[in-house]
């Protein structure tokens, strides 16, 4: 046990907390520097919540167009997934169910305006898929912001799943597409190159060889007809190439951002499913029918002043990454000073004094 004391371990039970391993890789720290920056170009477009119960709203400046952040994520709720705490007879275990059981799937959008966008209530049979976040997107989220938010622009959040960053069935991906023509490989969508020269990825219905009519052209006739037919290039139609969520929300005129990794309390829905897990924990039977009946109450139950704390929270959780802190000072200052959603300087300056 001595060597384990040396190298600075100990025997503790384990607490939900901040989660700061891989904070400072190189990538992370990076993407971290570029993200908090753009949020800090936008803080003069977004609204500002205060007062007692955070009633208090000041909206930007007259001329300015207000950015509100609608942020997502999502959880799922299970028939097995009951409280971890019971009392219980001296010696006796409770008798667990080995898996998790029957689970609702729970997409959700909130914002610190209006709380939760009411997207009508649905279950979806099988996995939750990319293609069923696209058309949440397009066909609720979106138009609900729209009607509900007129004159505004949405910031839609998302974290760094890769099925958020999926790419459409005719995307200009390369690594789709196979060295000759034909085959399985997907018909992409026509691109330019050069001075906006028009490029046809599948060859017309009335190309000279009739047997390449209506195909993919694969990479190696790409490359060729526009004079690159070199090894290791990547061509800047699919560099740019965005993921299909990117251009479903872009073309509705608003706004993506993607949160950083190893950081979720930078995402306020977090706490908000916190908050809603807490909820059915108490007053949920874990029946299937109850799990449906309580998960809806859950999410309802969450005030508006309640979001817009937790949004408050990741403001000063934003603010002390700017100013050098993290880890363990970061969640000092954030914990300590809960009515601000900004740091003062002079804490910041003694945070890591108290903390040594």
């Amino acid at each position: 046990m001595r060597w384990v004391k040396e190298v600075n371990l100990g025997f503790r039970v384990v607490r939900k907390g901040l989660y700061i391993d891989g904070h400072e890789r190189a990538d992370v720290a990076a993407y971290r520097h570029e993200f908090l920056a753009l949020i800090e170009a936008y803080d003069h477009r977004f609204l500002v919540f205060s007062g007692e119960n955070m009633e208090v709203m000041a909206w930007p400046a007259d001329g300015v167009e207000p950015l509100i952040l609608v942020t997502h994520d999502e959880r799922v709720f299970s028939a097995n997934d009951g409280q971890s705490k019971l009392w219980l007879p001296k010696g006796e275990q409770p008798l667990r169910k080995k898996r998790q059981g029957r689970s609702l799937h729970v997409s959700k959008f909130l914002t610190d305006v209006c709380g939760r966008l009411a997207l009508a209530w649905k279950e979806y049979d099988g996995w939750w898929t990319a293609e069923h976040l696209h058309a949440q997107v397009r066909d609720k989220a979106i138009p609900i912001f729209t009607a509900q938010f007129p004159g505004a622009q949405a910031l839609f959040g998302f974290d760094n799943a890769t099925s958020h960053a999926a790419f459409a069935g005719d995307a200009l991906v390369a690594k789709r597409m196979y060295l000759g023509p034909g085959g399985k490989q997907p018909k992409m969508r026509p691109t330019t190159y050069g001075d906006n020269v028009p490029q046809s990825m599948v060859y017309s219905d009335d190309y000279e060889n009739e047997e390449l009519r209506g195909k993919p052209k694969g990479i190696k006739a790409v490359l060729s007809e526009r004079g690159l037919w070199q090894p290791g290039l990547c061509l800047p139609g699919f560099v740019a190439q965005r993921g299909l969520l990117e251009e479903v929300i872009t073309a509705a005129g608003h706004k993506v951002i993607s949160y950083l990794k190893f950081h979720c309390e930078l995402n306020y829905v977090e706490n908000f499913w916190g908050a809603a897990k807490q909820y059915t924990r108490k007053h949920c039977n874990y029946s299937w029918a109850g799990l449906q009946e309580t998960v809806p109450s859950a999410m309802s139950s969450i005030s508006f002043t309640t979001i817009r704390r937790f949004a408050c929270k990741t403001q000063r959780y934003m603010d002390v990454y700017r100013k050098i802190l993290s880890g363990k000072a970061a969640e000092y200052a954030v914990k300590k000073y809960r009515s601000h959603r900004r740091i003062p300087v002079s804490v910041l300056m003694n945070v890591n004094a108290l903390l040594n």
